[in-house]
């Protein structure tokens, strides 16, 4: 059976989040002092059964994102600089995926429009799009780069906040 959905990576920051936004929302948020809202990388890792290594990982590549704040030292941590209801999952995606989209098929994406995309390049190592024998006569190209643009609108249009609703 074939599966969509999310990296592991994707659905680990995700989960991060969610637990930094259930600490923010416990502590309060007219909390003043940030550091009641910090949590380690180890405490989150415990508390969502993620492995240590990719979690810190992740973290930093959030961080880099402006999506969390850390602190660094003995009390240090993690907390949520903005409201859940203001992140947007496609901007979590983006953070931990290298910029790259959520694909429905990696050959549809824009590096598949070229009349040559299945020829090699010189020396150069070639991508799933670059190797498709079919990209520019691909009867469902269109139809698929539709779907994918319609599932970037509803990933950016989806916060955190929602997805922690029941």
């Amino acid at each position: 059976m074939a599966r969509f959905g999310l990296s592991r990576k994707a659905e680990y920051a995700v989960i991060a989040l969610a637990r930094l936004a259930q600490q923010r929302r416990s502590a309060g948020d007219d909390v003043a002092d940030p550091d009641e809202r910090l949590m380690s990388a180890r405490e989150l890792s415990e508390a969502e059964n993620l492995p240590l290594p990719v979690l810190s990982g992740l973290l930093k590549q959030l961080q880099r994102a402006n999506l969390v704040v850390s602190r660094r030292g003995v009390h240090g941590g993690y907390h949520l600089p903005t409201d859940p209801e203001r992140i947007r999952l496609a901007s979590v995606i983006r953070a931990v995926e290298d910029g790259e989209p959520v694909r429905l098929a990696r050959c549809c994406g824009p590096e598949a429009h070229s009349d040559h995309a299945h020829e090699a390049k010189s020396g150069e190592a070639t991508t799933a799009m670059e190797t498709c024998r079919i990209a520019c006569t691909c009867p469902i190209r269109h139809a698929i780069q539709n779907l994918d643009r319609q599932l970037a609108d509803f990933l950016e249009s989806l916060t955190l906040a929602e997805l922690m609703t029941d």
